[in-house]
């Protein structure tokens, strides 16, 4: 059952194998469900229900573990998936806490390595600015054209071009 809002999930067949490279020993098929596939009076539909509440509550609570069981007490209450809830309670508060944990860790290294290819582009742009700022030293130009220039072509604002240019100066 899929309960995210990717698009890309319809109701098609995907197979385990697609994620590995040696595809000889066994296939799994599965299906997609959608939420919009599911009868909301089965099992499927009431953890449909579980899931949304889940979702609202993690907006609403301050703590991961809060939602949770919140969530877990509120089905109980209303008669959603309650029987299942009643018997293993702990076991479905600590795998679902460990799903959003896992989400969230993977979701703080994917912002990680985004904000280091963001700065690593702004070194390098750095960089750049520098070489052609130290060029233009070479060449005998003035700051005040060199600052123009720089503004013009790499899109920085004066106080950022002047402080490369001292920089460059001083290291020139």
């Amino acid at each position: 059952m899929y309960t995210g809002d990717d698009k890309k999930f319809d109701g098609s067949e995907l197979y385990l194998s697609d994620a590995f490279e040696i595809k000889e020993f066994m296939e799994v098929k599965v299906r997609v469900l959608r939420q919009e596939m599911v009868n909301e009076n089965s099992v499927l539909g009431e953890y449909l229900c579980f899931i949304r509440l889940l979702k609202k509550n993690m907006a609403i609570y301050a703590t991961t573990e809060t939602a949770v069981m919140e969530t877990i007490k509120s089905c109980k209450e209303y008669g959603i998936l309650s029987d299942y809830l009643r018997e293993r309670e702990g076991e479905i508060a600590n795998m679902i806490m460990e799903g959003i944990n896992i989400e969230k860790l993977i979701g703080t290294a994917e912002e990680n390595r985004e904000e280091g290819r963001e700065e690593g582009r702004k070194e390098g742009e750095v960089l750049m600015a520098l070489r052609f700022v130290s060029n233009k030293l070479k060449q005998g130009l003035a700051d005040n054209y060199i600052l123009d220039d720089l503004i013009c072509s790499f899109e920085l604002d004066e106080y950022v071009a002047s402080a490369i240019i001292q920089k460059a100066k001083s290291e020139y």
